[in-house]
């Protein structure tokens, strides 16, 4: 999906997590999801979830990837091109705890 850069300044084309519930996502027509990146940090914050190989795996990321729980986004559904994979229901639930954390 076209995620915009915090400035706004562009979009790049990136994977993402979306995290709303699928009544919310039909009722209103747009997600809330999390961006994924590829670009892994040397130390891992607490805003931000490293995926396992096997989530790596399941999410159909051909690289070693990062949930970032600092960048949250609402978007028109139509913008998500399309379905790389799922994460593991125990996997989201840690991006969960994470993105709980970051919101205090």
């Amino acid at each position: 999906m076209p995620f915009p850069f915090t400035d706004l300044t562009t979009v790049k084309q990136r994977p993402a997590r979306v995290i709303s519930s699928e009544t919310f996502n039909a009722r209103q027509g747009d997600v809330i999801v999390l961006a994924i990146t590829s670009q892994l940090p040397p130390t891992v914050g607490p805003e931000e979830y490293r995926l396992s190989s096997e989530d790596q795996r399941a999410a159909g990321l051909p690289k070693p990837s990062v949930v970032k729980c600092s960048t949250l986004l609402t978007i028109d559904q139509r913008l998500i091109r399309k379905v790389l994979g799922r994460l593991p229901p125990q996997t989201l639930d840690h991006v969960k705890q994470h993105l709980l954390t970051l919101l205090g």
